[in-house]
């Protein structure tokens, strides 16, 4: 379910949910485009901290989400969530790493874009910019068919 996030601003769009990714030094939220980049906040990277440093403290998920590809096409990737969600994390709740993993698997590249059906069997799309995951898009269910299309 998309929904709209407190505090958003007036004019944006509210099917769009901002998520960036987070500090892999202290695990807190980062919105800002660049911090994401260097996969590490202002403040630890104030205090002199690698990005590379990984907080003890922070847990990292005991397994990744489950999808199978479901169609790969000049500036489209699509995939198919296949749970099941009580034993691993969603595409929506894991979508970073889904992203880094298709990448290296040579399915996603710069340019193309990546849909999928969620665990709910709603079509969305995973928003990207330069590979970082920056929220998430509604699609009409009129391209929920298998061939998810905005």
């Amino acid at each position: 379910m998309i929904t709209t996030p407190p505090n958003t601003p007036a004019g944006s769009n509210p099917q769009t949910v901002e998520r960036r990714g987070a500090c892999r030094r202290c695990g807190r939220i980062l919105r800002n485009p660049k911090h994401a980049a260097n996969g590490i906040g202002p403040v630890c990277a104030r205090k002199g901290l690698a990005a590379g440093a990984v907080n003890p403290h922070v847990a990292a998920p005991k397994s990744h989400a489950r999808y199978e590809v479901t169609m790969v096409e000049k500036d489209r990737v699509s995939i198919r969530d296949l749970g099941p969600w009580d034993k691993h994390p969603t595409v929506t709740n894991d979508a970073q790493h889904v992203v880094n993993e298709l990448a290296e698997a040579g399915h996603l590249t710069p340019g193309r874009r990546l849909f999928y059906l969620d665990s709910e069997g709603q079509a969305a799309e995973i928003v990207l910019n330069t590979m970082i995951v920056t929220g998430f898009r509604h699609v009409p269910a009129e391209g929920a068919d298998g061939d998810v299309r905005s």
